[in-house]
């Protein structure tokens, strides 16, 4: 009876535990597209509406906001435009890619694509795109890329401004030539500028002591040379006598001269011993 209860007991923790696990929130899962964090922003802009005419955003009343622009040479009013939403927020145009779905007829003239930045009143404001992109010649059922300008300041859409992609008919509205296209417009919050390093400011060397060079005249001191006379005199009372090899003795009254004698080589005796065996 007692395994019974305890058979039990563990049947009904096991039942628990997978309760819990299946009860437990799944793991947050990384936030994607509109959803993710503020900074660094981005989205696809896929979506517009074609206007015939006029960039003014008023001509968006009343029609359809729809993912393929027609541009069609034959419709009165010339330049066509396809106008995509406008933001809150200031956004930069990060990179665009068009396709042209279908294309047919021809044009007697030049039909070209430029994508621009205009005021909701329809104003030009500034030049996305550093080329425009030739309609009847661009690759027909494939995304080709659309070079960008090459200054930041062009790539800025303000809160109150729209992007356009502009289609121009250099004879005006003529012949036949439609163009159905769709584009994939990557938009994103403008990375803040780098701060720039301080630069130190140049240090200026101080000037340099140089040493003067001082010039010391040189003294020259001539010492007499004292030459020893031969002979010396001594001087006593009453009377003078020098000495000399050859010397005169002075008195009152009387002269005396002594000779000195020149002394003889001194002898040296040597004596051997003899030794007799």
């Amino acid at each position: 009876m007692r395994r019974l209860h305890l058979l039990l007991l563990g049947a009904s923790l096991l039942w628990l535990a997978v309760l819990a696990a299946r009860l437990s929130p799944p793991p947050a899962a990384e936030a994607t597209g509109w959803l993710a964090p503020a900074f660094p922003f981005h989205e696809y802009w896929r979506l517009g509406f074609t206007s015939e005419g006029g960039a003014a955003y008023t001509a968006a009343i009343g029609r359809d906001v729809a993912g393929v622009a027609a541009f069609r040479s034959s419709r009165a009013g010339g330049d066509i435009y396809f106008i995509f939403p406008p933001s809150a927020e200031t956004l930069e145009v990060r990179a665009i890619q068009a396709n042209v779905l279908a294309r047919s007829g021809a044009y007697s003239g030049t039909a070209s694509l430029a994508f621009e930045v205009r005021a909701l009143s329809g104003v030009l404001e500034h030049v996305v795109s550093a080329a425009p992109l030739d309609l009847e010649a661009a690759p027909a059922g494939e995304w080709a890329g659309v070079a960008r300008s090459a200054s930041p300041a062009d790539l800025l859409i303000a809160p109150g401004q729209v992007l356009v992609a502009r289609a121009t008919f250099s004879e005006g509205a003529r012949d036949d030539l439609d163009v159905r296209a769709i584009f994939e417009i990557e938009v994103g919050v403008p990375e803040p500028p780098a701060t720039p390093t301080p630069t130190a400011a140049p240090v200026t060397p101080e000037p340099t002591a140089t040493a003067a060079t001082a010039t010391v005249p040189t003294a020259t001191t001539t010492i007499p040379t004292a030459t020893a006379a031969p002979s010396a005199t001594a001087t006593v009372p009453g009377a003078t006598v020098t000495a000399a090899p050859s010397a005169t003795a002075t008195g009152p009254g009387a002269t005396a001269t002594a000779t000195l004698a020149t002394p003889a080589p001194t002898e040296w005796n040597v004596y051997l011993p003899l030794l007799i065996k």
